[in-house]
C-alpha cells in the first residue's frame, strides 16, 4: 500500500515548524477545500511565503506544491473523519478500553502504511547477515529495544543491549564492518542514541533505525528507517502509541527472520527456551 499523506503529517506534526504547522492545518481542516486553493491564495490564508509552500511540498511528496494537491486529491477517501474521543473522568473504565484498543488499531494502520515493503526486507536482511548486533533506546524506547534484544538472541542472533548511555557510544566505537547498530528513538533526536550510530558507522557498521520522525538527525545518518507512528488524534497519548507501533515492527521483524532462517532458528529457540524453563519453579 503506497503512503498517506494524511497519515504522514499526522505522525511528523509534532516534528513541523510554525510556518510547516500553518500548512498542515490547512490541509488536514479541510482537504476538499485546500485541493482548490492556488499556491498565491494559500500563501494568504496562511501567512506564509510560496517558497514555504513549496519546501513543504518537496518535504511530503517530492514535488511541487501542485504534486502535493494531487497526493491530498487522491488520499481524500482514505482519511478518517471521526477521531475517538478522548479518555476523560466521565469515560467509563470499558470505554476507555475500546478508545485505547481504536487508537492503537489506528496507529498500527498508519505503521503499516508509511512503511515500505523493501526497507523492512533489507532491515530483516541486514539482521541476518550481521556477524554482531547491538540494539540501543532509552526511556520508553529502551523498552522495546530491551525487547528486541531478547527475541533475537532467542532466533539465534548474536545481539546485545546497551542500557548504559555513558557506555552505549564506548560500546558503539567498537562496532565494525559487518556488524549492525539497531537504534530506537521516537523523536529521533536522542543526542546518546545519534553520538552512538555516528561512532559505529566511522567504523564501517551499518545502522537501522526506528523513529516516527522521518525527518530527524537519527533518520539522515541512518542506512535505513523504518517509521513508527501514532494514531494522530491524541497529543498526550502519542508516545504510548509509537511505542506499541515500534514492537510491532520488531516483532513484524522477529517474525519474519524466524521464517527464513527456519529449522536452525527453531533449534536454538528450544534450546533458550529449556535453559529458561530450567530456572521456572514447578509444582510437583
Amino acid at each position: 500500500m503506497t503512503s498517506n499523506i494524511f497519515s504522514e503529517i499526522q505522525n511528523g506534526y509534532n516534528f513541523l515548524t510554525k510556518t510547516e504547522k500553518k500548512i498542515a492545518d490547512c490541509i488536514l481542516s479541510d482537504p476538499n477545500r485546500f485541493t482548490g486553493l492556488s499556491i498565491t491564495e494559500l500563501s494568504k490564508e496562511c501567512d506564509v511565503s510560496q517558497g514555504s509552500i513549496n519546501n513543504f511540498s518537496k518535504k511530503f511528496c517530492n514535488g511541487g506544491f501542485s504534486d502535493l494537491k494531487i497526493k491530498v486529491a487522491g488520499d481524500i477517501s482514505r482519511l478518517t473523519h471521526e477521531p475517538f474521543s478522548t479518555i476523560d473522568k466521565s469515560s467509563s473504565l470499558k470505554a476507555a478500553l475500546r478508545n485505547r484498543i481504536n487508537d492503537t488499531v489506528d496507529a498500527f494502520n498508519n505503521s503499516y502504511e508509511i512503511n515500505d515493503e523493501r526497507v523492512i526486507k533489507k532491515a530483516c536482511d541486514d539482521i541476518i547477515k550481521a556477524e554482531r548486533v547491538a540494539v540501543y533506546g532509552v526511556y520508553q524506547s529502551g523498552i522495546v529495544a530491551r525487547d528486541l534484544c531478547y527475541q533475537l538472541i532467542q532466533l539465534g542472533i548474536p545481539a546485545y543491549y546497551q542500557e548504559d548511555t555513558l557506555m552505549g557510544a564506548v560500546s558503539a566505537s567498537l562496532l565494525k564492518e559487518n556488524c549492525l547498530l539497531i537504534a530506537l528513538s521516537s523523536s529521533g533526536e536522542t543526542k546518546e542514541i545519534i553520538d552512538a550510530v555516528n561512532l559505529a558507522r566511522e567504523n564501517g557498521a551499518k545502522a537501522l533505525g526506528i523513529t516516527s520522525n522521518k525527518f530527524s538527525p537519527l533518520a539522515s545518518i541512518c542506512d535505513s528507517i523504518l517509521l513508527s507512528a501514532g494514531s494522530g488524534w491524541s497529543i498526550s497519548e502519542r508516545y504510548n502509541e509509537v511505542r506499541m507501533s515500534q514492537m510491532l515492527l520488531c516483532d513484524t521483524i522477529c517474525s519474519y527472520i524466524r521464517s527464513v532462517i527456519g529449522e536452525s532458528g527453531s533449534i536454538h529457540y528450544y534450546k533458550i527456551q529449556k535453559i529458561l524453563s530450567s530456572h521456572s519453579v514447578k509444582n510437583d
